[in-house]
């Protein structure tokens, strides 16, 4: 956004899946849940001092409203979103626009700071749903098939010669399976795995820090 012409010429388009009004800042928590609804889909603007109709009202300080807005994108929006944001004067009232650019901000999903992730839909922001989720994730690169749960299985599903073949061929490690899933748990957890004897079975237990308090 550049100049005054092309700022009436969106307001008076209205609100849709890329164009948010609001009045002031009122509520960083509502401003939040914007940001992250735009980052979350293909970007968006944010224009303060406008009504819901389009209407320019303007801001009584915007000196505040602004310096308001970068620590709302960095410390309400998790992971911290990169916005750009301006000051202008349209027929004589002042407004913010903040942009939410898609090259910017790649670490989908976001979410705020009460947990809320949003997406936008329409001109509405709305709570993704766990499949939205993934697909938010995996667009963006954050989620790899390799590191999702197969629910139901066990180490009796597991290839032991594949998997064997697989590591010694990349990484050179030939010192057998029960040997890599001790590592493995000493990586995830930094703890040692458990041993039971079940029957005539040995039994392995290993451990793994949840995602949240990985690095």
């Amino acid at each position: 956004m550049t100049n005054p012409e092309e700022i009436l010429s969106d307001l008076a388009l209205g609100e849709d899946q890329r164009h948010e009004f609001k009045r002031m800042v009122d509520n960083p928590e509502s401003v939040a849940g914007e940001v992250v609804a735009f980052a979350n889909s293909d970007g968006g603007v944010l224009y303060l001092g406008v009504d819901d109709g389009g209407q320019l009202i303007g801001l009584g300080d915007p000196e505040r409203a602004f310096q308001t807005l970068t620590p709302i994108c960095r410390d309400r929006c998790i992971p911290p979103i990169s916005p750009i944001i301006e000051q202008f004067r349209v027929t004589d009232k002042e407004i913010i626009v903040l942009q939410i650019r898609p090259e910017l901000n790649r670490q989908k999903p976001y979410r705020t700071t009460g947990g809320r992730f949003y997406i936008r839909v329409g001109r509405d922001k709305k709570d993704a749903t766990g499949r939205e989720l993934i697909r938010i994730a995996q667009a963006a690169g954050e989620l790899y098939y390799d590191e999702s749960p197969v629910l139901g299985t066990s180490l009796a599903d597991l290839s032991i010669a594949t998997f064997s073949a697989y590591h010694q061929h990349h990484f050179g490690l030939g010192t057998g399976v029960p040997r890599l899933i001790i590592r493995l748990s000493r990586v995830l957890s930094g703890r040692e795995p458990e041993f039971a004897l079940v029957g005539e079975e040995l039994r392995m237990r290993i451990w793994a820090r949840p995602w949240s308090e990985r690095v």
